[in-house]
């Protein structure tokens, strides 16, 4: 698992790793590969690295307050993350399922008005939009 050197304080992320860390500098992280990421200065006063997400960890941000004097919250990022991302795929599925009614309703009522071009002619979208019916039809009745 992957730690901070320090503190032994695990951690997630990912590496985005553009740019080149040189000089005489401790390395801040050491990732489950066995390399290193980063540098702290020789005070510990300035440190950085190439995982983003770091302070999304809730014990890193947990670790980084503490070490600076800061009050650690309760705050779980990811719990409210995913949370929030629950509600956002009931609120998409909620919204495209009334659309798909509507589009069916649609669909529905231009079928039994026979949608027939002046003269009896169907138009060419007829067919499709009669097989697309009948197959949403098939699909709620499985």
């Amino acid at each position: 698992m992957p730690r901070s050197i320090g503190s032994g304080v695990p951690f997630k992320g990912y590496e985005m790793h553009v740019g080149r860390t040189t000089g005489a500098l401790q390395p801040l992280l050491k990732l489950a590969s066995g390399q290193v990421d980063g540098a702290v200065s020789a005070d510990g006063r300035v440190a950085g690295c190439y995982i983003h997400g770091l302070l999304a960890d809730d014990r890193q941000r947990q670790h980084w307050l503490q070490r600076i004097g800061g009050e650690a919250s309760a705050f779980a990022y990811e719990s409210d993350v995913d949370a929030t991302l629950d509600l956002l795929a009931d609120h998409l599925e909620e919204a495209l399922q009334s659309v798909s009614a509507e589009i069916y309703r649609s669909a529905s009522e231009k079928t039994q008005a026979g949608s027939s071009q002046p003269g009896g002619e169907k138009r060419p979208t007829d067919d499709v939009i009669d097989a697309e019916v009948v197959d949403d039809q098939n699909k709620r009745a499985a």
